[in-house]
Order: C-alpha cells, then sequence, then structure tokens
C-alpha cells in the first residue's frame, strides 16, 4: 500500500481488491466512483444525503479534494466505455449519475459489503489508495489507459487532499 497508517480495515480490504481481476477492480471502482458522484462517502453513510435537513453532515466531493465536482461524472463516464470494451457481453450505461447494468459477481459482492462497512474514515483511506494506484498506473494488473485526474494534480497530491480534507472539519 502507498498510504501509512491506516488500519487493518484497510489494510485487508485493499488485499482482496488487488487479488481481483482487472475487470472485477474496474467495477469496483465504478462503484465506489459512483458513491462519490452521488454524495454517498459521508461521515453518515446516508444514502441520500442530499434530502437531509442538517446540514453538518461531512461529504466527500471532488471539489473538496482539488478536483471539479463535474469531473467525477466524466470520469465515469469514461470508466463505463472502459468496462464496455473489456466486456462485449454486458453493456452498461451511464444514465443520470447511475450505473445501469452492472451485475456484480459474488466476490464483488463481499468487497463491496465490506467496504460499505467501513467508517468513514477508512473509506478515505481505501479511496486515497485507489486515485494513487489508478493514477500511477498500477491499480489494475494489465496495461489499461485511463483518463488522467487533472494537469495540476496527481494521485499523489490528491491523496493528501483527501487527508486533508479528512482531518479537517471541512463540510
Amino acid at each position: 500500500m502507498y498510504i501509512r497508517n491506516t488500519n487493518d480495515n484497510v489494510i485487508k480490504l485493499f488485499s482482496y481488491i488487488e487479488k481481483l481481476s482487472d475487470e472485477s477492480k474496474l467495477k469496483i471502482l465504478i462503484y465506489i466512483f459512483n458513491l462519490i458522484n452521488n454524495n454517498q462517502i459521508n461521515d453518515r453513510n446516508e444514502v441520500n444525503p442530499d434530502l437531509l435537513l442538517n446540514d453538518d453532515l461531512k461529504i466527500l466531493k471532488f471539489s473538496y479534494i482539488g478536483l471539479n465536482d463535474n469531473y467525477c461524472e466524466i470520469i465515469m463516464q469514461y470508466l463505463i466505455s472502459v468496462y464496455n470494451i473489456m466486456n462485449k457481453n454486458n453493456k452498461v450505461m451511464y444514465i443520470e449519475s447511475n450505473v445501469v447494468g452492472l451485475v456484480y459477481t459474488e466476490e464483488e459482492k463481499i468487497i463491496i459489503y465490506k467496504f460499505e462497512n467501513l467508517s468513514f474514515n477508512d473509506k478515505l483511506d481505501i479511496i486515497r489508495e485507489l486515485f494513487i494506484r489508478y493514477d500511477n498506473e498500477t491499480y489494475f494488473n494489465k496495461k489499461i489507459t485511463m483518463v488522467s485526474f487533472d494537469s495540476k494534480l496527481n494521485g499523489f497530491d490528491i491523496a493528501n487532499n483527501i487527508l486533508k480534507f479528512k482531518e479537517s472539519n471541512y463540510y
């Protein structure tokens, strides 16, 4: 793992992710980025935080980590395109901030379940590691061309911004 000072839950979950096929890793990435895009990575695990009246919820948004919020949607569309190229049997679409048609294996469901049950801070650590590995092209086993996040920020910069967000009281 690139990130340090994290707990065993994060290390274990990422070791499971590392053992997946590239297609499964891509599906996990799509799942997590879709959660970010829909404001579902938050400190109360709220599925629809935009409907809450109380505004003291801490939500991970791209704008809080130095990226434009609409860029998450662009990344999602790109990831879906890559998935559709990799898997010609099962076409997936991205419609109105939702992934449609993605079917998860039992192994992928277990990883998603484990991710969903992590604390907010542990989820942020997983996401930090994903940004670093994605940007450094060490996430997938094979060489898969991915769109970069930003011309100014690399994966380590973004991971550092997530760490600052994690340690702040910024909402």
